[in-house]
């Protein structure tokens, strides 16, 4: 029997039925995810408050992520409500991936 991750209740896995990663998007549908969220968030990284040029592309340091406000290891969900834009940099300095 293990703990879940989140709330602490006991069951089968390391997470409970209502904390459940789940699928992630991949393919196109992220990449509309990841524009949706840009637009939303004005093209402004939320960790440094600076503009996301939307021109620069991978691996550039100033490139559009997606990040989760409240980590996936801490309970985060990959909800809408949950990601944020910002710069690859300030990102991955924050150890998102």
């Amino acid at each position: 029997m293990k703990a879940c991750k989140v709330c602490g209740r006991i069951g089968e896995r390391d997470r409970c039925d209502e904390h459940e990663l789940g699928e992630r998007p991949r393919g196109r549908s992220f990449d509309r995810l990841r524009l949706r969220i840009a637009e939303r968030d004005h093209w402004t990284c939320y960790l440094c408050r600076e503009h996301i040029d939307r021109r620069l592309r991978h691996p550039h340091p100033r490139a559009l992520h997606i990040g989760h406000v409240v980590s996936r290891t801490a309970g985060g969900s990959d909800d809408e409500s949950n990601l944020a834009a910002s710069h690859a940099e300030c990102n991955l300095a924050m150890g998102g991936g």
